[in-house]
């Protein structure tokens, strides 16, 4: 893996040229899990906070189709809140996240393959 270097570019919400390989820069990671950050088309942006209402929709969802995986004998494991690279230029927050156990293994890969030290991120 190539090393990065750390960006001169300020990590303000707004900014462009943004990628998810920036935050393989670790001045970069650190800043980025102090807050609520998306990357949204290169752009840095922020996320607005969770109002219950939403939250609240979303649990319900959550426990349905928790209940409908166990009756399949499926895993039923989600997690909430968790940064998804979708491509290069979009990183973003999902409220909610199911992976199967290949994707949760090939997750582990891919963290492996990277360096990271924490393989559960």
């Amino acid at each position: 893996m190539p090393s990065v270097a750390t960006s001169s570019r300020p990590f303000l919400p707004g900014t462009t040229g943004w990628t998810a390989h920036d935050l393989d820069d670790h001045v970069i990671e650190s800043q980025w899990f102090q807050g609520r950050y998306e990357i949204v088309d290169g752009v840095l942006t922020t996320m607005p906070p969770a109002y219950f209402p939403g939250t609240q929709s979303l649990q319900e969802l959550v426990f349905i189709l928790k209940a409908n995986l166990k009756e399949r004998g499926l895993p039923n494991h989600f997690g909430g809140e968790v940064d998804i690279i979708i491509d290069e230029d979009r990183v973003v927050i999902a409220d909610a996240v199911w992976l199967t156990l290949a994707d949760q293994e090939r997750q582990r890969e891919a963290t492996r393959r990277a360096g990271k030290s924490e393989p559960g991120r």
